[in-house]
Formats: C-alpha cells, structure tokens, sequence
C-alpha cells in the first residue's frame, strides 16, 4: 500500500478539521493519522487505554475478524511490538477528549462502537473514507492503510528520528534488523514527535487551532 500524495494528504487533513465536514468517523482518521495507528488499533481501544494524567494512549489489541468473517475485539495487538504507548500531544489529546464525551455506553468501553455497540468492521471506515476521499476530490485509491503511510511518509519528511518512526509505528522488523534495539524513553519520543506536530499546525494553520481551542476547553 502506497501513502497519499503530500498534496492529496493535506486536502484530507484540511477537509477532517472543516467544519463543512459532513461524514462519520472524523475521530478515528485523525487517531489513526496522528498516533500511527492501524485501524483496527483505533477500533479496539477504550476508554480506560487513554491516561491524559500521564499523556498517554495504552495500544494493547486490534478489532478483527471472527473464523464467519464478523468483526471482534481481539485480546491483543496484530504483533508482540504492536503493543506500545503512544505519547499525547496536542493534536491527539483534542481528538480523543472530543471521542470520549461523544462515545456511547457499550458493554466493552469501546471508544468508537457501532449502533450496536459491537466493534466496527476495517471495510465500513474503509467505504467511509473513499466516499471521503471522492467528496474532496481525492482520485487515487482510498484505503485505511494509506492513513499510515502517509504519516510515516511526512513524519520522515519533517525530520523525526527513524527509530522513534518505528517504535510508535509499532513495527516489528526494527527488532530484527538492528543488533541492539533499546526502547525509547517517552520524553524523547515526545520531543521527536513535536517536529510533525509542529509541521502539521504549519500546513493547517487556523483550521486545527480552532478544534484544538474548543475541545482542550472540555478537557475531562
């Protein structure tokens, strides 16, 4: 899977912070572009996963499919190193306090639950954002896993160091290829991180100001 074009990804940036914008799911992009998460990651986590006193997302299962093909919550993530913390920052933090006070009881704690209150399948958010991506007039293939793609693709191009890319990515190959491979401390992943942050509200300018401004304000 290939990432969006750095053109076609600040268009989908621009329209997720519109207040024009008109689909579901707004929450669950912005948490799989942001924190680098896979869809089924963004689909499995709960409310208990989100630690703002610590300023921290707890990754620790994926939602996936059941051996009839339905949509489950699994007990852990798709690889041992998928199971990491991800550091809040003030793009995430915004998003998931909007999720959290817009969530629906659900016997799980499910941040992001269907009508039913089951998990939601990877192929509806995948319709959802090529119907997205059709609106704004993004014609290269949609797919939820071009969401991290793009990410690696700009957070690279913004200066991060590779190892806190992989680390926060979740992949498990880094392990394999370097002889010795010591998890990064937090503090430096947060200030790592901030080069895309900062690269982001740059690009974005006003638009995710405002959002950031009004949801900090509900802070829980």
């Amino acid at each position: 899977v290939t990432s969006f074009s750095y053109e076609d990804f600040k268009k989908l940036l621009e329209y997720l912070y519109s207040p024009d914008f008109k689909y579901s799911h707004r929450d669950e992009y912005l948490i799989a572009i942001h924190c680098r998460l896979r869809i089924g990651e963004v689909l499995g986590l709960t409310k208990k996963d989100v630690d703002f006193e610590k300023g921290i997302l707890h990754i620790k299962r994926t939602a996936t499919n059941d051996k009839e093909g339905h949509a489950i919550l699994g007990i852990r993530t798709k690889t041992p190193s998928g199971e990491r913390d991800i550091v809040l920052n003030e793009l995430t933090e915004p998003v998931l306090i909007h999720a959290i006070e817009h969530m629906k009881p659900n016997e799980n704690d499910l941040l992001f639950p269907n009508p039913n209150g089951n998990v939601y399948t990877d192929s509806a958010l995948n319709s959802c954002l090529k119907r997205i991506c059709a609106k704004i007039g993004i014609i290269d293939n949609a797919h939820n896993h071009k969401l991290r793609h793009s990410y690696s693709t700009n957070i690279y191009s913004a200066g991060t160091d590779y190892k806190v890319m992989e680390q926060t990515l979740g992949h498990s190959d880094i392990r394999m290829t370097l002889d010795r491979y010591t998890d990064l401390p937090l503090e430096i992943q947060k200030k790592e991180l901030q080069k895309y942050v900062d690269r982001v509200k740059m690009e974005l300018g006003d638009s995710i100001n405002k959002y950031t401004k009004e949801e900090k304000s509900s802070k829980p």
